[in-house]
């Protein structure tokens, strides 16, 4: 699982323990990658998602809005595909079909929590009127 793969690399993520591991050491170490990136790239989602789990939510807002400009912009096929990465294009894990679905899948959530943070920006805006 995905969870265990970070873990093994990273050392932040844990599958087990606190519900979201260290999210303070791993805010930093997000903001440090995007940083070394340029501040542009898949690490602009991952703090986005950080920051909604650390309760900034405009900080994550600002933060997903920009990865979604990059990524209509056409970048994201420049980003790493570590999920099927010299994978078969058959059925098992690490396959093309196994690889579509989870972007479908990760595509989706991202639009969800998108959606869920200028909900909650409106309603802000709205009630300081």
């Amino acid at each position: 699982n995905r969870m265990n793969t970070a873990a093994g690399v990273v050392g932040i993520i844990q599958p087990s323990g606190r519900a979201f591991g260290d999210l303070p050491m791993a805010t930093l170490a997000t903001e440090r990658l995007l940083q070394l990136a340029g501040g542009i790239g898949t690490e602009q989602r991952d703090l986005g998602v950080l920051e909604f789990h650390n309760g900034n939510f405009k900080e994550a807002l600002a933060h997903l809005e920009a990865f979604q400009q990059w990524t209509d912009a056409g970048h994201a096929g420049s980003a790493p595909q570590l999920v099927g990465d010299g994978g078969d294009p058959g059925v098992g894990v690490g396959s093309t079909m196994v690889t579509a679905a989870l972007q479908a899948r990760e595509d989706l959530a991202l639009s969800k929590l998108l959606l869920l943070l200028r909900k909650r920006s409106l309603e802000e805006s709205l009630d300081q009127k």
